[in-house]
């Protein structure tokens, strides 16, 4: 499971229009019970964040 502080990437199939943003920090999670929704805030390389759900990100290295 990830958590704040774990690297991740959008999975291939989530990459908008072909960008791809490359690594990004999570900052943020949030859980939004009423919705059935958890939201990871994440910071990318860019300094562009964006919100996901677990199921977008793919993690690329585990914070210690």
């Amino acid at each position: 499971s990830v958590k704040v502080g774990d690297l991740v990437r959008l999975r291939e199939e989530y990459k908008v229009a072909g960008i791809d943003y490359g690594l990004g920090i999570i900052t943020d999670i949030t859980n939004y019970p009423e919705e059935g929704l958890i939201s990871h805030r994440v910071v990318w390389a860019n300094n562009d964040y964006s919100f996901h759900s677990k199921s977008d990100l793919e993690l690329a290295s585990e914070s210690r």
